[in-house]
């Protein structure tokens, strides 16, 4: 898993990303929209604005559509 830094990069708007928090240092799911960066609430899957991201990580998709075929 490849982190970037929020001030280099930024990910593409509204795709679900990790980030990273400084301020409360943890790892939470979230979103880059609006120029604002926001933490998905579980299980409602709301949106909260968040402070303080440093960076963040693309989600990997381990499940591909052949899995099922074995």
């Amino acid at each position: 898993m490849t982190w970037v830094k929020a001030s280099e990069m930024l990910p593409e708007e509204n795709t679900q990303i990790l980030i990273h928090d400084d301020k409360s240092n943890k790892i939470e799911f979230g979103r880059y929209v609006g120029g604002r960066w926001y933490v998905e609430e579980q299980p409602s899957g709301r949106l909260r604005e968040v402070a303080g991201v440093t960076h963040w990580c693309f989600i990997l998709d381990y499940m591909s559509e052949d899995d099922g075929d074995d």
